[in-house]
């Protein structure tokens, strides 16, 4: 599939994902032996000292791109996470001038291969139905609960 196309697949399903922040961890071996590479093997990134890195991905709502984070160190005290965003992101003056990505380099979406979005893609989509699943249940379970409720309700005597 057209790298473009693909990328705008998963900013089309990012949306229905779980978590908050439409945050996905990618738990896929394949995509975590090729980011371990990647990130391994280039000097202009954070080198994570894992044999596999499970990257996160989201869309960022402020301009609709996507980022890609991953731990790089981690110890007792907590995980240092890298984040890189792709190269369509637009700079603006004042915009998270303290944030890591600013000082860290862009990505482009072409130098990742189409079958690790393919992997990518295929894993936002599992989650994105389970997750769009589950809310409709817990949603017409809530249904339920309100007009049985409403009934009981409806049939309640108050003593005068």
């Amino acid at each position: 599939m057209e790298i473009k196309k693909r990328i705008e697949n998963i900013k089309a399903i990012l949306p229905y994902c779980s978590h908050w922040s439409n945050e996905v961890m990618i738990v896929e071996e394949t995509v975590g032996r090729f980011f371990a590479d990647y990130f391994k093997n280039n000097y202009r990134f954070k080198k994570p000292p894992y044999d596999h890195v499970y990257p996160k991905i989201n869309i960022d709502s402020y301009d609709n791109t996507i980022r890609l984070s991953y731990i790089y160190d981690a110890d007792r005290d907590g995980e240092a996470w890298a984040t890189y965003r792709f190269n369509e992101f637009k700079f603006e003056h004042g915009y998270d001038l303290n944030e890591d990505c600013y000082i860290l380099p862009r990505i482009d979406y072409e130098s990742i291969p189409d079958e690790i979005w393919a992997i990518i893609q295929e894993k936002l989509y599992e989650n994105a139905k389970e997750t769009v699943e589950k809310e409709l249940k817990y949603a017409k379970a809530a249904i339920l609960n309100c007009e049985k409720k409403s009934k009981e309700f409806g049939s309640l005597k108050i003593n005068e």
